[in-house]
């Protein structure tokens, strides 16, 4: 299915057009977030088969005046919009001090950019589950018990306007797919999940390599064995190295955590924390959680949380680049216009050292982990517990036997000093984060790396 950005335009840049002139006002800050949007969705559990087209404009309206904040949110109709605006002039009556503030650092940026992405067709999707499982069962010789496979793809027209003069309009594609294959033996049952997503239209998504190694990995664990409780040497893939910058580094050092004190990180701005090679960037350039202008307006940078070892850098939106004193970053972002705007991620990821990737592995005893199944982390005191997907025991250098039920606990200060390695390769994966009840697209990963005295078991 090939989209035509044209179609949405047309049905909604007029009344756009009439907004923005009615939004520039002196008196009080506004901004508005639109995305009109088409959605298809197909899902695969066993031999049911369900195709789900939908098609939906959002809107979101703040508005700051006084030392308060207020939020509207409309859906297919951008005709609700102006009445509010003029409600709100005989609402409010003086601008405030929040409203200045968030002047002070606010977008004034326009930019307009549409492109057009490839789409598979939802039947053409449905038969290459079909064949992609099949083929998967037969090479790895493995009796499918239950398989759930579902795939979306939105492609919508979004913007960003405010009463500074500020407006954005793009097109946007995020097609993502999900693979879930349960297999038995004897009493044990195992479950191999996998994930592909794609920014640049589904034509992108990865089907086959994502439903294979679904169920390469339940295959493998039902001969997985558990791994014995201790502190070991520990080699971690590129997912894991993602998983640890996103959830240990990334969520701890967004601005709203810092100011509401719930960032373990919040005392160690501009301070050594790790090795000179530890360098973790918030990316708004590669991977899943790409973007141009963030959904403020503000023109988006790549960010270097920690660099060659120094936090350096904080996550910010406006309200929180004003509180720190620091300038925003572009990583607000909301699930939808629905929602308000709050500090988020975009991609994540450790930079990759000098150390070649096999050279890591030169152990005579470690654990390899791959990717992460499941895990939480107290941004307060730092602690947390991880479960990868599998793990291998390595000897020599060598596999030596899968292992699961692995999990690997402890604290982001101390683990972030114990990373004694950093490989030479370059890896990113793709998902969704979850906060306050929002979820956006991320992509995190980064280079293997070997860290020392890791409790697991």
């Amino acid at each position: 299915m090939n989209y035509d950005h044209e179609i949405l335009l047309k049905e909604i840049s007029q009344e756009i057009d009439s907004i923005r002139k009615a939004l520039l006002t002196k008196d009080y800050f506004i901004d508005l977030r639109f995305s009109a949007y088409t959605k298809v969705e197909v899902s695969v559990i066993n031999k049911e088969k369900k195709i789900n087209r939908s098609n939906c404009l959002e809107v979101g309206l703040r508005i700051m005046n006084g030392n308060k904040k207020h939020f509207y949110y409309f859906e297919n109709s951008l005709t609700e919009v102006k009445p509010i605006l003029h409600k709100v002039k005989s609402m409010f009556t003086k601008k405030g001090k929040i409203a200045r503030d968030y002047e002070e650092l606010a977008s004034k940026e326009t930019y307009e950019n549409y492109e057009k992405y490839e789409n598979i067709e939802p039947q053409e999707a449905i038969e290459l589950i079909k064949t992609s499982k099949e083929r998967s069962a037969e090479k790895y010789d493995i009796n499918i018990k239950s398989f759930i496979c579902s795939y979306s793809e939105i492609t919508a027209i979004k913007g960003v306007l405010n009463s500074l003069g500020c407006d954005i309009r793009y097109s946007y594609s995020e097609s993502y797919l999900r693979c879930r294959a349960i297999a038995q033996k004897n009493d044990v049952q195992e479950v191999g999940t996998q994930t592909h997503g794609s920014r640049e239209g589904s034509k992108k998504l990865e089907f086959e390599n994502t439903i294979e190694n679904a169920v390469h990995t339940v295959k493998e664990l039902l001969e997985a064995k558990e791994c014995k409780r201790g502190k070991y040497s520990v080699i971690i893939d590129n997912r894991m190295a993602g998983v640890l910058a996103h959830e240990l580094l990334g969520h701890a050092s967004e601005g709203d955590s810092i100011i509401n004190r719930d960032s373990v990180l919040r005392k160690y701005y501009n301070k050594a924390m790790a090795d000179e090679k530890i360098t973790i960037v918030d990316d708004n350039e590669i991977g899943f959680g790409k973007l141009k202008y963030d959904d403020e307006g503000i023109k988006a940078q790549k960010v270097e949380i920690i660099k060659k070892g120094v936090l350096s850098n904080y996550l910010n939106s406006v309200e929180t680049a004003q509180k720190l004193k620091q300038k925003p970053t572009g990583n607000t972002r909301c699930q939808n216009p629905l929602f308000m705007p709050i500090v988020r991620m975009r991609t994540t990821y450790f930079k990759p050292w000098k150390t070649k990737k096999e050279d890591l592995f030169d152990e005579k005893e470690c654990v390899y982990f791959i990717d992460m199944t499941g895990g939480s982390v107290n941004p307060v005191t730092g602690n947390f517990v991880f479960k990868p997907k599998k793990a291998y025991l390595i000897k020599n250098g060598e596999k030596q036997q899968i292992l699961k039920n692995v999990i690997l606990s402890g604290n982001i200060i101390e683990t972030i000093k114990n990373i004694q390695d950093i490989g030479d390769d370059f890896q990113l994966s793709h998902g969704y984060c979850g906060k306050l009840g929002q979820y956006v697209p991320v992509g995190d990963g980064g280079p293997h790396m070997k860290l020392e005295k890791i409790l697991i078991g």
